[in-house]
């Protein structure tokens, strides 16, 4: 449990963070901003933003997932499913740092679960 209540600190860091940034691009009228339900595209994410997409709106599927919260809160491997309802919970944002953020943490979740993205990749590119 003590890891998730630091996992849930970095991200709440983090938001704090972005919020600063954001607010300093305010004062200089350069906020960036992105369609309601739209992804920033972080170094050829257009495939899993088009997926997390899917997901995301796929109501039976978030659902189910949101019904087992208390399940996977409290599992430290549960990481990806985490991050995935963090992106859930911007998705309608217009703030493009926030999901920006977001989706780094996914992908690098994500990286965790399938170390060599890259054979995988390559594999998918060849088959």
């Amino acid at each position: 449990m003590e890891f998730l209540a630091q996992e849930d600190v970095l991200e709440q860091v983090f938001d704090i963070l972005g919020k600063n940034v954001k607010d300093r691009k305010k004062m200089e009228n350069k906020v960036q901003t992105v369609d309601r339900f739209g992804f920033p595209n972080i170094v050829n994410s257009c495939y899993m933003n088009s997926c997390l997409q899917s997901l995301l709106n796929n109501e039976e599927f978030i659902r189910d997932v949101s019904r087992q919260e208390t399940l996977w809160r409290a599992v430290p491997e549960a990481r990806l499913l985490r991050r995935l309802m963090n992106i859930r919970d911007c998705h309608e944002s217009r703030d493009y740092d926030l999901k920006k953020r977001r989706l780094i943490s996914f992908k690098k979740a994500f990286s965790k679960l399938v170390p060599d993205t890259k054979a995988v990749h390559r594999k998918t590119l060849n088959s």
